[in-house]
């Protein structure tokens, strides 16, 4: 069995984000292609959002995209970021047999989301899905570089501090790393090569797209 995770995004008064929606429009996708696969869903009272619990509006969400209650594996409801999701999945998997997690998030949240993952799992049992983000491209630019310098700092401290205030120190390389990278990751996403910035490129962050991609610098360098 594979578990689909969706990672939490934020949510108004009037629901999901288009964001949001996007994430749960790409786990239905899977969900539908892979009938033995089941979802975990995230979220309660998030500090950037409001209007009911995240984890409920999420599975409201699925449902209006053909996937019904019986397909949600378990639910995190009290969990508030990344790390809380993170640490909350990593135990779960050890009560249950399952062959690949397959985590849902945006394009923007990486390569954060992978990074805190990996304190956590052993990423060659995990793809991540990323997702187009819907917001404006000057917002999306925004989200970006306020996860890509969070994911900085959390490299600098050396590891992350769970909301006990235990620190779970980082104790893979970066080039360890990267390299995972390279083999768990589902890009969704074009025409963002504006967003790019030398650490992700180093990282080869496109190098699994289509061949025509603007994001597959294999076809750039073929090309000069």
């Amino acid at each position: 069995m594979n578990i689909v995770m969706l990672l939490a995004s934020y949510h108004t008064g009037y629901g999901l984000s288009e964001t949001g929606k996007t994430r749960v429009q790409a786990a239905a996708n899977i969900l539908k292609d892979d009938r033995e696969s089941e979802v975990v869903i995230t979220g309660g009272e998030l500090a950037y959002g409001a209007g009911g619990l995240h984890h409920e509006l999420v599975a409201a969400e699925l449902k209006l995209n053909g996937i019904s209650d019986n397909r949600i594996l378990t639910r995190f409801p009290d969990t508030r970021h990344t790390v809380d999701e993170a640490n909350g999945i990593a135990t779960f998997l050890g009560t249950v047999e399952f062959e690949k997690l397959i985590v849902v998030t945006s394009f923007v949240h990486y390569p954060r989301a992978p990074f805190i993952f990996a304190h956590f799992i052993d990423l060659s049992k995990v793809q991540f899905v990323l997702t187009p983000d819907q917001s404006a491209k000057d917002v999306t630019l925004f989200n970006y570089l306020h996860e890509m310098e969070a994911y900085q700092e959390d490299r600098r401290r050396g590891g992350l501090v769970l909301n006990s205030g235990e620190f779970v120190a980082t104790s893979f390389s970066y080039q360890n790393f990267t390299h995972s990278l390279r083999t768990c990751i589902d890009i969704q996403v074009a025409g963002l090569k504006e967003y790019e910035l030398p650490e992700t490129k180093a990282m080869n962050l496109f190098s699994h797209y289509e061949p025509n991609s603007p994001f597959n610098l294999n076809q750039e360098q073929t090309d000069a």
